[in-house]
């Protein structure tokens, strides 16, 4: 079989060249999920044989991912390795999300206010920076401004992290 498509959302099937039902498109699914999230895709490396790889062995790191605890079994169904792992019909998972949903957000409990979301990414980003893991501290600082364009804070620690990465020669521009 040939392989088609964008290297960072393939099913481990779509990667090895198989047959592909509506599961791919479950695993694609959650690609995005995680990517909505936490800013970056699960699984991306330097070349795009490098990222298919990642998808075929590599489990994807939702536990350390700043994800809604009660959205990660979730993920970790839909990025299952086997398409039977998967959900069986795009209906379950939108059901699985609601789910999830609701145990994240409980009747009473609105969810995040902006200044909660930005308070929280800021708190996640700073994390990652202090562990080194510039690049995700980056993409949250993305996230927190595009939450609240006229944070001051938010656009200075973004320019620090990128000035940092660009110190490493890991670009860091953007």
């Amino acid at each position: 079989g040939m392989i088609v498509g964008t290297p960072e959302y393939m099913s481990p099937e779509q990667a090895r060249g198989e047959k592909v039902d509506f599961r791919s498109d479950v695993y694609a699914l959650g690609v995005v999920i995680f990517e909505i999230f936490t800013g970056q895709v699960p699984f991306r490396a330097e070349t795009p044989i490098a990222t298919i790889f990642k998808h075929l062995q590599d489990p994807p790191p939702i536990e350390e991912a700043a994800i809604p605890e009660a959205l990660k079994p979730v993920l970790r169904k839909a990025l299952a390795k086997t398409p039977a792992d998967r959900y069986a019909t795009a209906a379950e998972m939108v059901g699985a999300l609601q789910d999830a949903r609701r145990e994240a957000f409980p009747a009473g409990h609105a969810a995040p206010t902006k200044d909660e979301r930005l308070r929280d990414l800021m708190a996640e980003a700073d994390r990652l920076a202090a562990a080194g893991r510039l690049a995700e501290a980056q993409a949250l600082l993305r996230r927190a401004v595009d939450v609240d364009p006229h944070s001051p804070v938010a656009f200075r620690r973004l320019f620090e992290v990128a000035a940092a990465l660009a110190d490493r020669g890991e670009g860091g521009a953007g």
